[in-house]
């Protein structure tokens, strides 16, 4: 791996990109804002829902105005392209200097080439793959299964004062089927976390090959997922990441409500001090995500056998720009 000569500049842009200084300042100030609105507007959404599906509260059925509807859409809306979208410019930021330290993984391989413009839609193009990827087969069983749940539970009662109908044998089919597919609906669940983590290094293969196709990606995450060591400590490691953000987000929702946000009740050090101390830790993890993908990468080119290797030629390197 080389590295660039201009030591202390390019290690102070490493650490701290200029294009992104801006957009971190935004999100420490949105992150807040986003959670404790979304509380004010999940939390009367559940309780009307809670008091729908659960008989015993049918007498506190809440009808929620239209209004409420169009205020949650709206929040949706601006959340994903908001938020999720400046962790993406953020990441694409700091990929972008990260680059700049990596020369290529192996001679047979593109130098990294991330683009301001084409990076960002190839990794929104990739979450859109990779999410479809994950959620919509347990989704999809999943939404079968309930199907066929409540047709068995319409055809038994249709059936079940019927004289030449066998009560036991319906049953053992009936709960036959409805096990068969509850256990296709639990692997496809433990399928979807695979392809969430083996599909880690997506989002570096996308911003620093902008032009790769979403299956090309894919297909590469599978070959590498394991190629390194470092994914043992890479992925739990994230493991544990999302543990703590999820602990800080139930504690930033029990201690404060919008309110407090409002008429500025809120510990802002400690709150600010905890968002910088999880981008801290969220940036390392990237930084290994990072280093972890271009190590993955040259050992899975050095297992390639000779004769394979010898039947390709080493991609030209890029014009330098004027």
């Amino acid at each position: 791996m080389d590295h660039p000569a201009s030591g202390e500049a390019n290690v102070f842009e490493m650490l701290l990109p200029p294009q992104a200084v801006p957009l971190l300042g935004v999100l420490l100030l949105m992150i807040p804002l986003t959670l404790l609105a979304g509380e004010s507007l999940f939390v009367p959404l559940f309780e009307s829902v809670k008091s729908l599906l659960i008989p015993e509260m049918e007498a506190m059925q809440t009808h929620l105005p239209t209004h409420f509807y169009v205020k949650l859409a709206a929040f949706c809306f601006l959340t994903f392209f908001g938020v999720i979208q400046m962790i993406l410019r953020i990441r694409l930021c700091y990929y972008q200097a990260w680059a700049k330290a990596f020369s290529r993984p192996d001679p047979l391989h593109v130098d990294y080439q991330p683009d301001p413009q084409q990076s960002m839609l190839a990794v929104l193009n990739w979450n859109m793959f990779r999410w479809f990827m994950i959620l919509v087969p347990p989704l999809l069983i999943g939404a079968i299964t309930i199907g066929v749940g409540f047709l068995e539970l319409y055809l038994f009662n249709m059936f079940v004062d019927m004289p030449a109908m066998s009560l036991p044998a319906m049953i053992v089919s009936f709960l036959f089927i409805t096990l068969l597919l509850s256990l296709f609906s639990l692997f496809s669940v433990f399928n979807s976390i695979w392809i969430a983590l083996i599909t880690l290094f997506g989002e570096v293969a996308a911003i620093t090959e902008p032009d790769l196709a979403a299956k090309t990606i894919y297909d590469r995450c599978r070959r590498i997922a394991f190629a390194s060591p470092f994914v043992y400590l890479l992925y739990p490691a994230y493991v544990l990441f999302l543990l703590l953000v999820v602990t800080e987000i139930g504690w930033l929702l029990m201690a404060y409500d919008v309110q407090d946000l409002v008429h500025f009740r809120l510990n802002l050090p400690l709150i600010l001090g905890l968002e910088i101390g999880t981008l801290a830790v969220y940036l390392g993890l990237n930084f290994l995500k990072f280093f972890t993908y271009h190590d993955a990468l040259s050992r899975y080119y050095r297992k390639l056998p000779g004769p394979f290797r010898e039947r390709f030629t080493e991609p030209p390197a890029p014009r330098a720009e004027a």
